[in-house]
């Protein structure tokens, strides 16, 4: 109650950010409510809570939906046409508007704060995944964007990207997700199915990976482990297959590999064989299946990169956009489909992705370039027509007219694809000893960011170094310089060493000369007139002695 009355206080109505809480009663009719909110940027629903005066749980309830950027929450106090039209028992009554103006009340069933948010939550299909990360887009009309940062969705360190809150506990998938599902809701089951295939069929089907390949399979598992929000038995069978091709760099034998995927299972390391499908389930077998979930996959990376890594220094826009091409490229085993996915990819995927979110927006725009080219094609679904994405029915506020618009369309996606709105419906137990499960999975996690650490070591910072985005990064122990340049060093240092090397030699020779003409020069002579002046003393007391003997 103190925190609501702090926000009423807060109320400057001139002065308050764009989509700040409206706590204020609302005045007037429906349709004014409707046309007051309508600036607040995607907003797809108004709900209007109709309460008696000062109502507290009218009140908390808009406070608890405060952070859904696609809803606004009004109180209206009841008048007596209020409780003329609903009953007086019957309040608070809860009204419902949708962008075209349509009202559906529901009232006489919910009378707590609990009651009134929960009622809220599943009558518009809300859930944690619909709440705004890093980026969300905030209320102008105009079609520019006003960024705030809010809250988090991770440094993209892989501890945080597989302990949240889906299903990481004790791998039950009726644990994993406690949203309410969506009409367009995502399930984890379809994806899993779809990596499965890609790695133990459509990988394991190649007789040698070699050269790019190998390089191609490298990189996809890369972002698959990074990216890829799955359940902890199934993230470690990823990481340790990831090891294995790191130590198998240069040559893979397609059967090795197949065999190498059924030693990795595991009681805590898993990778579903089939499961049966949900999201991406066909009227027929033939029809979607492994392509829908592999689509699926594909978005679900490219947000997740974005959501998790997008603000680092170190993100490369391009880098998850890349494995995929590269999975695409060597191992999509329907030719025509790659190859169309690669002239698609050649004409404006390196030009158009610069920021974090180009590369979200990409795929998605190529998405629809594919369904459009096979709305009408024999593998089309009968009962799934191939149409734009996402629909109208499933993103209204992403449509003006026949023309979908990016901005509204780019927050669509991260809220469906992000981790928290992933549902884990259907997807197979993993029953996992209870002994140190949760050590195992730290311990592969805390390898995974040990090897991040060190490859982080060797690379230097791009803005402070003024490398560009698509240079490779340099190790820090060559100072920036590349191999000629270290060549070159170590030529110049010989050189100098030899040079230096002569000079002292000459200085020595020199020093040494000069030392035996001095000596030649002026000791010689001096020795000499010594020696003529010991004879000549010498002669004296002889010749002195001479003159004693004759006296005597």
């Amino acid at each position: 109650m103190k925190t609501y009355h702090f926000v009423e206080n807060m109320r400057l109505w001139d002065t308050q950010p764009s989509g700040y809480l409206l706590h204020a009663p609302a005045r007037g009719s429906s349709s004014d409510v409707w046309t007051e909110v309508r600036e607040y940027g995607a907003v797809e629903h108004a709900v209007i809570i109709v309460d008696v005066a000062q109502s507290y749980a009218a009140r908390s309830t808009i406070l608890d939906l405060g952070r859904y950027s696609n809803i606004v929450v009004r109180y209206q106090e009841a008048q007596e046409k209020h409780v003329r039209e609903y009953g007086a028992a019957s309040l608070p009554a809860i009204i419902f508007i949708d962008k075209i103006g349509k009202e559906e009340v529901v009232s006489g069933s919910s009378k707590t704060r609990k009651e009134l948010r929960e009622t809220i939550v599943a009558k518009l299909g809300l859930n944690q995944g619909m709440l705004p990360y890093k980026t969300v887009f905030s209320g102008r009309s105009d079609g520019t964007v006003n960024k705030e940062e809010i809250e988090g969705a991770g440094d993209g360190q892989p501890e945080e990207i597989n302990s949240d809150k889906l299903n990481y506990e004790d791998d039950l998938p009726d644990a994993a997700f406690a949203g309410v599902e969506r009409k367009d809701q995502v399930y984890m089951v379809d994806v899993e199915n779809a990596v499965s295939y890609a790695l133990g069929h459509e990988v394991a089907q190649h007789k040698v990976i070699r050269g790019d390949s190998v390089k191609a399979l490298h990189d996809f598992l890369d972002v698959l482990v990074r990216y890829l929000p799955a359940r902890p038995a199934v993230h470690h069978f990823l990481t340790k297959l990831y090891q294995y091709t790191l130590s198998h760099s240069d040559r893979i034998e397609g059967e090795q590999f197949a065999e190498v995927i059924k030693s990795l299972q595991g009681p805590d390391s898993v990778l579903p064989n089939h499961q049966p499908w949900i999201g991406c389930l066909g009227s027929e077998p033939k029809y979607r299946g492994y392509p829908c979930g592999l689509w699926t996959t594909f978005h679900i990376l490219t947000v997740n990169s974005v959501l998790q890594d997008g603000n680092s220094e170190l993100y490369r826009p391009k880098k998850t956009l890349q494995a995929i091409h590269g999975y695409v490229k060597h191992f999509f085993s329907c030719k025509y489909c790659s190859e169309h996915f690669q002239a698609m990819y050649a004409k404006d995927a390196e030009s158009s992705v610069i920021v974090a979110d180009d590369g979200i927006l990409w795929l998605w725009r190529g998405h629809n370039k594919v369904n459009k080219r096979l709305k009408g094609d024999e593998s089309e679904d009968p009962k799934h027509p191939k149409q734009q994405f996402p629909s109208k029915s499933a993103c209204p506020s992403c449509w003006n007219g026949e023309t979908l618009k990016e901005k509204e369309v780019l927050t669509y996606l991260k809220n469906i694809y992000a981790k928290g709105a992933l549902s884990f419906k259907g997807t197979q137990t993993i029953v996992v000893p209870p002994k140190n499960k949760q050590a195992k999975v730290r311990e592969q996690l805390e390898k995974h960011k040990q090897r991040e650490r060190e490859v982080e070591a060797l690379v230097v910072n791009k803005k402070r170094h003024n490398v560009s985005e698509d240079q490779p990064l340099r190790p820090l122990s060559t100072w920036g310089f590349n191999n000629t340049d270290i060549s070159l060093c170590v030529f110049l240092y010989g050189i100098s060493t030899i040079i230096i090397m002569s000079v002292y030699c000459m200085v020595v020779i020199r020093r040494k000369m000069r030392r035996r003409r001095f000596l030649e020069t002026y000791k010689l002579p001096v020795r000499t007139e010594k020696k003529n002046n010991q004879r000549s003393s010498h002669e004296s007391l002889a010749s002195d002695d001479n003159h004693r003997k004759v006296e005597e």
